[in-house]
């Protein structure tokens, strides 16, 4: 069984993405994208404190919500498909 401040916590972050998502210019998959991996981050350095992990959490979720377009970009230079729904038919 879960520890109710945990899922407090996890209802109340992934709620707050959700709603970021929301809106109007913000590209819903880019902040789920970097909330998953600020998340896979996060939890897979458990040598660091709790102050520590939740800098890094907000450090590598804004890292990911700006990069995202230009590593987009680079990686479909060098993928020889074209990744759209158009193409998929």
């Amino acid at each position: 069984m879960a520890e109710p401040v945990s899922s407090t916590a996890t209802t109340a972050t992934l709620a707050a993405v959700a709603g970021l998502a929301l809106f109007p210019g913000i590209d819903a998959a880019t902040v789920l994208g970097a909330f998953a991996g600020a998340a896979v981050f996060v939890l897979s350095s458990d040598s660091l404190g709790l102050a520590k992990r939740a800098m890094f959490f907000i450090a590598s979720f804004i890292a990911g919500c700006l990069a995202a377009a230009s590593v987009a970009g680079l990686l479909a230079k060098w993928m020889p498909i074209e990744a759209s729904p158009a193409s998929a038919r």
